[in-house]
């Protein structure tokens, strides 16, 4: 195809979707001795076709900087990142039920993929080695088939083995597991990984190709060296109640779910700042003219629960200085411009759950809340009351 194009004029573009490169060290595993000579040659015969292409397009930005160190043509490579169906892919689509229908009783860890060895499926199964030596506190899910699946079966006995899933199965795993695991570390994109964040399912992938661009370290998910099966295993954990780590995750969620309460039963109130603490948590608010008092707690926990039921993802978005100022003018909410003032371009971060938008440092993972009990502190400010005591809060 490339002869012809250039035999006739044609222009040709490619898309580099599969890196041989990395499957070398995989194919030649039992004959160390050659990888270096035949990585060598895969590379020479590669960038002799992709720099004969007039464009070639690439899937993530790792994968283009690695192919500019063999000496790919840099000019001539167009980064070509991919779009997601977040109808198809979606939390709406957990089955509760899911779980209780193929007898699992435990947290679930999806891994789904092709199942080859260049998927780094070693890494899989002294994780779930692990996991077996530890008691066995989450159940494998694998989803996908491949020439490995019976080799894989037989060193994951108790994992529970899917076979091949259309999208629409494989959407309602992704939003009713717990976490989504990927070793993987030969992926040009990661479509897997995508429909698995799509889906509301944190992740815990490789820290290479593309995955290592698709996430962001400790916010969107944790990334690990592809060969540390004890850092994968300590990064899969599930939080709760009993948890430190839970106990904050449930309170921030919570202060952020009042917020959104106050501003739907009070429009124009202003916020200042609202962490979790020790038991609990709090947010400064000025209600302006509106006075609060005990009897209207009743309506506020109501509105919040009403709110919960929606189960809401808290969504994250990074944001210029600029672009805050400009919201936080909009709403004429002079707090959370004076938080801005302290505040570097670059690392300011918005979180939205149904209508409210907050500005806010990094939320940790939280589905939903259920419960709530809250009380009214009136005076000048909680403890973060030295930020603001020249306002009423």
């Amino acid at each position: 195809a490339l002869d012809y194009g250039r035999n006739h004029q044609i222009p040709v573009i490619t898309i580099y979707h599969t890196h041989f490169i990395s499957y070398i060290d995989y194919y030649f595993k039992d004959a160390k001795f050659l990888i270096d000579a035949v990585k060598a040659f895969v590379i020479s015969r590669n960038k002799s076709f992709y720099n004969g292409c007039d464009l070639v397009l690439v899937p993530s930005q790792s994968l283009m900087d690695e192919l500019a160190g063999y000496d790919f043509d840099s000019d001539k490579m167009k980064l070509w990142p991919r779009g997601m169906n977040v109808s198809l892919f979606s939390p709406d689509k957990k089955n509760s039920n899911l779980k209780k229908e193929y007898g699992l009783d435990r947290p679930v860890v999806l891994f789904a993929s092709r199942l080859v060895w260049e998927k780094n499926l070693i890494t899989l199964v002294s994780i779930y080695e692990k996991n077996e030596v530890e008691g066995r506190p989450f159940t494998f899910v694998v989803a996908g088939d491949g020439v490995a699946r019976e080799e894989l079966q037989e060193q994951m006995p108790k994992a529970l083995f899917l076979g091949k899933l259309d999208h629409e199965a494989l959407s309602i795993w992704y939003a009713s597991a717990d976490v989504f695991l990927f070793t993987s570390e030969t992926e040009t994109y990661g479509n897997v990984l995508v429909e698995a964040m799509a889906s509301g399912l944190p992740v815990v992938v490789a820290n290479a190709g593309g995955p290592n661009d698709l996430v962001n370290q400790f916010v969107t998910g944790i990334k690990c060296d592809p060969r540390d099966a004890e850092a994968f295993y300590a990064a899969v954990k599930l939080y709760t109640w009993n948890d430190k780590e839970g106990k904050a995750t449930y309170w921030h969620s919570s202060a952020h779910l009042m917020a959104e309460a106050l501003e739907a039963l009070y429009p124009g109130i202003k916020f200042g700042i609202g962490p979790s603490i020790e038991n609990g948590y709090y947010y400064d608010v000025d209600t302006g003219d509106i006075t609060l008092t005990p009897d209207d707690l009743p309506k506020i926990e109501a509105k919040m629960l009403e709110i919960a039921k929606d189960k809401n993802q808290y969504i994250r978005k990074d944001v210029s200085k600029s672009d805050a100022i400009a919201y936080f003018t909009e709403k004429a909410d002079e707090y959370k411009l004076e938080l801005l003032e302290g505040l570097e371009d670059g690392n300011i971060t918005f979180y939205t759950q149904g209508n409210f938008t907050d500005l806010c440092r990094q939320m940790e993972k939280s589905n939903f809340v259920d419960q709530i009990r809250i009380f009214c502190r009136s005076g000048h400010g909680g403890a973060g009351s030295k930020h603001f005591m020249r306002n009423k809060l």
